[in-house]
């Protein structure tokens, strides 16, 4: 489980609101934590034949940080664990449902910025600058040309602009400079490759053609998450014992999850827990944990342990 929250202001007023400012769990790490810390309990009564359960409370998952962190600790790379098991709650769909995909379960998602340098002008005067703000249009003209936004499509790609800096408001002066944040998705590494090579030449030849120099940086870069077919099957008949409606997916999620970067080494299995129809969206500003999901939520891993077990 994850033990991050967003930098987000808490705006509900229930008991238990965020204690800090500018922090909420607006993404359910708090519930995950709770689940994942009830099993505790749990295990304390249990015998099993053989084996050894890890409980893994993992920092920084929302940059993509905290999994990579951790595969590079020598004190998990001892574990050597044979599989590892997680699950994200999912608005949108109906309570309690256990939600899977045939194979990927979350997209590659890699984020950038974008920097233009040009000559700041008179604003009288454009003509003896350098204004970076016809790039910026034409940038995001190219960018919105390379998607593929349907989740079906095999060379999906979502570009997605989530910050725009340019100038300032001094009217007299034409900005020499500006800024493109975007986020870029896509179902494999190998496509997100791609499409990070297409981005780099787009960029060069807008930004030659317009006279400016850039800098390019990437960051918060997210592996998909790629379930091991074994752990789905584990998945799913847990799933089916604890009685609870399993639905696969024809498409992953189109959200990051640091825990491809587990996919990448191990045998994995992630599965999305229904947190309501009407429950607000993952990062709303309202969005709070079931805790309804705490029992099926725990339900799922007791069980998933015991099928491995015995």
């Amino acid at each position: 489980c994850e033990l991050d929250a967003l930098p987000m202001e808490e705006v509900s007023v229930f008991p238990h609101r965020s204690s800090q400012r500018g922090v909420a769990h607006t993404c359910g790490h708090d519930g995950h934590m709770a689940i994942v810390a009830g099993l505790i309990f749990w295990l304390k009564e249990q015998v099993f034949r053989q084996g050894k359960v890890v409980l893994l409370f993992q920092p920084a998952e929302e940059n993509g940080q905290g999994a990579a962190a951790v595969l590079q600790d020598e004190r998990f790379t001892q574990l050597n664990p044979d599989y590892v098991f997680a699950l994200h709650n999912l608005p949108g769909e109906a309570m309690h449902t256990i939600v899977q995909t045939e194979r990927v379960f979350t997209a590659t998602v890699q984020s950038l910025a974008i920097k233009l340098m040009g000559k700041q002008a008179h604003a009288s005067e454009p003509e003896n600058g350098v204004n970076p703000a016809r790039a910026i249009a034409e940038l995001i003209q190219v960018f919105n040309q390379l998607e593929h936004p349907s989740p079906t499509d095999s060379d999906f790609a979502l570009l997605t602009p989530v910050c725009i800096e340019m100038g300032e408001r001094a009217y007299g002066i034409a900005a020499g400079a500006g800024a493109l944040h975007y986020t870029l998705r896509t179902w494999t590494d190998k496509s997100m490759q791609r499409l990070k090579d297409k981005v780099l030449a787009y960029i060069t030849d807008v930004c030659e053609s317009h006279l400016l120099t850039f800098t390019l940086e990437w960051f918060d870069y997210f592996p998909a998450t790629v379930n091991d077919p074994a752990c789905n099957r584990i998945i799913h008949k847990v799933a089916s014992a604890q009685g609870l409606f399993c639905q696969v997916r024809e498409t992953p999620l189109k959200f990051g999850e640091d825990f491809g970067w587990f996919s990448t080494q191990y045998k994995t299995g992630m599965f999305g827990l229904g947190a309501g129809l009407r429950t607000p969206a993952l990062h709303h500003t309202t969005y709070d944990f079931p805790d309804e999901l705490l029992a099926s939520g725990m339900g799922m891993f007791s069980g998933i342990i015991q099928e491995l077990l015995g």
